[in-house]
């Protein structure tokens, strides 16, 4: 039988083709409740149709859209009073829906309405939207509490009573997102897991919570409730919030969007490679298009900069003004025009604070809307400086506010992105103590983002530390962790906000001493907005949290600087306008560490062009001296490509490596910061076999990893899977029995690429009970390497294998839920393999000879920790969690076995761990002759239906459509 990654390939080839003749779906109404007449559904699907719960009515006294609406008068303690639709109008749009509607929280009759209104809400929670009323005292209702299937926001906003506001709840599972739309416009946006699809529902109630007995029932009205099967853009919703459309005709709006923007309307920021595109009207059978581009919101003055196209796609002009707002527009010939759409071009460097004059605080580069206002004793010095002629001086006495302000934040428009960067020195100039904590720059009035140092660790010293606040997600690092900033020493700090794209990942990075010292995950979006920033001080700007000592050189950037980037800053070699000149070396095949690359493979470096350099040209050279002045290779010479092979190197070497870029008819040159990166070892292939035929040793020949009986475990023959004998765990769930092998078996590139193998058989030998988790094997001391089994709770217990891996602090498990492995039968052997290839990002676990899990990753080499290695118990060698029954030929490697080398341990009896690795890699290729082709479909004809285990891939006992199809997966590679 095919294993489910075999299908599974060919599904998603299914899937590939079935998508390349997808047509564009246009929006669909699933239910439509206008509640101009009655509560039912005007689609014409009676199922949905409503019933009045309790004191439910159709009113025309207040209305958003049409005749009339649901009004719901509710007091503290009325009972039940809805709209009821059941069945669920989501069953069948668990990939993709929308919802939206109008409401307006009204106390009709005056008499107190609950503390939580709901104006929808499915069973289970799954899809929710409400309200929490009179949360600030002026009896108003704080709305957009809303849940979609486990993602969920309440954080408002107030909405004043008596008034209409519209709303809308998009999900896509498909694409991974949800989105809250609040008066037309995005007010939150969360990355979901991608496939993560609605739950099942079983109905909705309008009006009330889930429940649907009054307990959180709506007081005021509704109206123009709909479902839609789609996600719903940002041009719909807004169009139905202006009341220019309706669900029932709203896929005929022109949708336009813009990639490689963020969706924060009104600040949006062209990143280089921009571009435009929309969605063809529905009313128009072959339209073409015109795209205007204009530096005015009537678009007066408009540029063509698509005339007459077919296509539904542009990309925006290269010489677009940085820090200029353009608006947009596309118009079907012969049809309808889009609304019209902004965005900002990309600044980079927007102020630049040198502190080299004592004329005033002026901004050195960027709008004068960022020059600062001196307060207190703040002043321009030349005492102390880093760079330049002069730096700030501020000499605190922990009573007065003496700073530099900037009342016209620079970050206010670039929320998606940004980079702080500055020197500071910390002194306590006059020696009349300090504030506890001091604040080189921070955003107000929400610590958009800031710097400062406070006393925190042990041993107690002063320490670095970032702010950032997302829209109600704080990000700041523990003090008692932060960087060591010494007194009178200069320093440098770049703290980067990268909220710019969908995909979440990444937000915050914090450098000190150009290096990344934290990093931290807040998911896509943006930041709220600034009013003012501070230098020197916090956010309060009244002298609790200032600075004592200097400050120079502070820069604000509306782009994400790169390490690169900020290394240079740090070293003195860039100022902050010529950083961005800096070529950023990508070297591929390289880990997230910088640190690591596999040597066999070479690799490929690669850069980005530089801004602004005509068809620029690029020599590049490496080397093993980190000066690059001693045996410098010169790898091409004005080549155009920015991208270059990496030839042969020696294993176990670092190099280093730079690109200079000229314009092809000259001019000045960049140079690249020198990136480095380390070569892998030369493998050892097989480190350690512990084939328990005899005793518990390592048949490799180093003894340094021969094992060590303890407690009653024993080497036996009465019971094997392969050769004289195995070792047997007769464990009594209280005694400590199993093999200790007291050195670390990751030895050689194991901490890097790295295969465990076993035969494994559970039994309760003796029948006196076992541990309710058992360990085939655990290294010590930490966790690094392991696999065992569970018992499961449930009705019909049984044990399923678990395992782990720890790659330095990030680590792979399946161990939860329990059932996630696979069932282990008692008194069966089984095969188990675990393979982790840190090159290829990829963690494989084995079952039996047939990959069970997959996980594709970008994670850092094994945990060195572990000092020893457990065969029969797990870290901690104390018995709580030890083996009961048989284990055999277990082996460690510092390769990554293939799957069919492990298939053959399972299969092939000629196979066993201290050969294996002399089985070709390449499932099919029986002529080992690097490709699979005509000669090895032969060789498979000639072992067709037989039981050939050298051309057995799954271990069925005979070769069929199975091993023809992974023939097929490795066809001519």
């Amino acid at each position: 039988m095919p294993s489910y990654f075999v299908i599974k390939r060919h599904l998603l080839i299914l899937a590939v083709l079935l998508t390349a003749f997808a047509v564009t779906t246009q929006a669909a109404v699933v239910a439509y409740w206008p509640f101009d007449a009655d509560p039912n559904n005007v689609q014409g699907n009676a199922t949905f149709d409503g019933t009045l719960v309790g004191g439910a009515v159709i009113s025309g006294e207040e209305t958003a859209v049409g005749s009339g609406a649901l009004k719901i008068d509710t007091n503290s303690s009325s009972g039940s009073t809805s709209v009821k639709i059941d069945p669920s109008p989501f069953v069948g749009v668990e990939s993709a829906f929308s919802v939206t509607g109008w409401f307006r929280f009204t106390d009709i009759s005056g008499d107190g309405s609950k503390s939580r209104v709901f104006v929808l809400e499915t069973d289970n929670y799954l899809v929710s939207y409400g309200g929490r009323s009179a949360l600030n005292g002026d009896g108003q209702v704080e709305m957009g509490e809303w849940y979609m299937d486990g993602t969920s926001d309440v954080s408002g906003p107030f909405v004043d009573p008596n008034s209409w506001h519209h709303f809308a709840l998009v999900y896509n599972a498909n694409d991974g997102y949800a989105r809250h739309y609040f008066d037309g416009e995005l007010r939150d946006w969360y990355a979901v897991t991608v496939g993560d699809d609605l739950d099942a529902t079983n109905w909705l109630n309008i009006g009330d919570y889930r429940d649907g007995n009054g307990g959180r029932n709506w007081d005021g009205y509704i109206d123009d409730v709909a479902v839609y099967d789609v996600s719903l853009t940002d041009d719909q919703v807004a169009a139905l919030a202006a009341k220019t459309s309706t669900p029932e005709d709203v896929d005929s709006i022109l949708q336009t969007a813009a990639w490689n923007l963020f969706p924060d309307t009104g600040t949006l920021h062209v990143l280089p490679g921009a571009g435009l595109s929309w969605e063809a009207p529905a009313d128009v059978a072959t339209p073409t298009y015109n795209v205007l581009l204009s530096t005015a919101s009537d678009m007066s003055g408009a540029v063509e900069i698509a005339s007459g196209i077919s296509e539904t796609t542009t990309t925006l002009p290269a010489n677009l003004t940085k820090g200029a707002v353009y608006y947009w527009r596309v118009d079907t010939i012969g049809g309808t025009a889009s609304e019209v759409e902004l965005f900002t071009a990309y600044e980079e460097l927007v102020a630049w604070w040198t502190f080299d004059t004592d004329l005033n605080l002026t901004n050195t580069y960027g709008s004068s809307d960022y020059d600062g206002e001196a307060i207190g004793g703040a002043v321009v010095s030349t005492e102390d400086v880093k760079i330049g002629t002069a730096a700030l001086k501020i000499d605190d006495d922990t009573s007065s506010a003496n700073l530099v302000t900037i009342a016209n934040s620079p970050i206010v428009g670039m929320q998606d992105a940004y980079t702080i960067s500055a020197w500071y020195k910390y002194s306590d100039i006059s020696s009349n103590g300090s504030d506890a904590r001091n604040f080189v720059c921070e955003i107000g009035p929400n610590f958009t983002g800031g710097f400062g140092i406070r006393e925190a660790g042990t041993p107690l010293a002063k320490r670095g530390q970032v702010y950032v606040n997302k829209t109600g997600t704080d990000f700041y690092n523990d003090p008692a962790d932060g960087p060591v900033v010494d007194d009178d020493e200069w320093h440098h700090f770049a703290l980067v906000w990268d909220g710019s794209t969908e995909s979440g990942g990444t937000a915050v990075k914090y450098y000190h001493d150009g290096v990344l010292f934290y990093s931290a995950e807040m998911g896509a979006g943006y930041l709220p907005s600034a009013d003012v920033f501070n230098i020197g001080d916090y956010r309060g700007g009244n002298g609790d949290r200032n600075w004592d000592g200097y400050i120079d050189d502070m820069a604000v950037y509306d782009i994400v600087l790169t390490p690169d980037q900020v290394s240079a800053l740090a070293a003195e070699i860039r100022n902050p306008l010529t950083v961005l000149e800096v070529l950023q070396l990508t070297p591929t095949n390289l880990k997230p560490d910088g640190a690591r690359i596999d040597f066999a493979d070479s690799g490929q470096g690669t850069w980005d062009a530089p801004e602004d350099m005509v068809e620029p040209r690029y020599d590049v050279y490496l080397s093993a001296d980190p000066n690059m002045v001693n045996d410098v290779m010169t790898l091409a010479t004005a080549q155009a490509e920015t991208s270059i092979d990496l030839p042969a190197l020696t294993s176990e070497t670092t190099y280093y490596w730079r690109v200079d870029a000229t314009a092809a008819a000259g001019g000045d040159t960049y140079e690249s910061v020198v990136a480095s990166f380390t070569t892998s070892g030369t493998p050892l292939g097989l480190i350690a076999y512990w084939p328990f035929d005899v005793d518990p040793n390592n048949v490799q020949g180093n003894a340094d990893l021969d094992g060590t009986l303890v407690g009653s475990a024993v080497v036996s023959a009465e019971d094997v899977a392969v050769g004289a004998g195995a070792l047997k765990i007769d464990d009594d769930t209280v005694a400590a029995n199993y093999v200790d092998v007291a050195n670390t078996v990751l030895l050689g590139e194991a901490p890097y690429r790295n295969t465990v193998v076993a035969w494994y058989k559970y039994e309760d030998i003796a029948g006196d009970g076992s541990d309710a988790r058992n360990f085939v094997w655990e290294t010590d001391t930490t966790w690094a390497l392991s696999f065992g089994i569970s018992a499961e709770i449930g009705p019909d217990p049984n044990r399923v294998a678990e395992w782990y891996y720890d790659h330095s602090g990030a680590p792979f498990s399946r161990l939860t839920p329990v059932g996630d492995g696979p069932n282990v039968q008692d008194d069966s052997w089984h095969h188990v393999a675990m393979v982790f290839d840190y090159y290829n990002d990829t963690i494989e676990y084995y079952h039996d000879g047939a990959l069970y899990d997959l996980d594709e990753t970008e994670d850092l080499p094994i945990n060195m920790a572990p000092t020893g290695f457990h065969i029969g118990n797990h870290r901690a060698g104390d018995g709580a969690r030890a083996w009961d029954g048989y284990i055999d030929e277990v082996a460690v490697y510092d390769v990554a076995l293939t799957s069919f080398q492990v298939s053959q341990l399972v299969c092939n009896p000629a196979v066993t761990p201290d050969n294996v690795l002399a089985v070709r890699k390449t499932y099919a290729d029986f002529d080992d002759d690097g490709d699979v082709d005509i000669d090895d479909l032969q060789a498979l004809a000639a072992s067709w239906l037989t039981a050939n285990a050298n051309a057995d891939f799954d271990c069925s006992g005979i070769v069929d459509l199975v091993e023809f199809s992974e023939m097929g997966e490795n066809w001519m590679p």
